[in-house]
């Protein structure tokens, strides 16, 4: 699996539900959580998603909607 492909996994995940865990995507991706770190830095950088403690969520978790 490419990193793109993971992204894309990710993304669609994400739209999904809301948010997603470093640990449920490690498993179901069957990389590390290090990896998965590194891909949320990277689509947070592209503000494709915000990070949170142990995850990620498509909303910004500090701002009041």
């Amino acid at each position: 699996m490419t990193i793109s492909e993971r992204h894309e996994i990710i993304l669609n995940k994400l739209k999904d539900s809301g948010k997603v865990s470093v640990q449920s995507l490690s498993d179901e991706l069957s990389v590390s959580e290090v990896t998965i770190r590194k891909d949320l830095r990277i689509l947070e950088d592209k503000n494709l998603l915000f990070r949170t403690h142990g995850g990620a969520t498509q909303s910004n978790p500090y701002t009041s909607d």
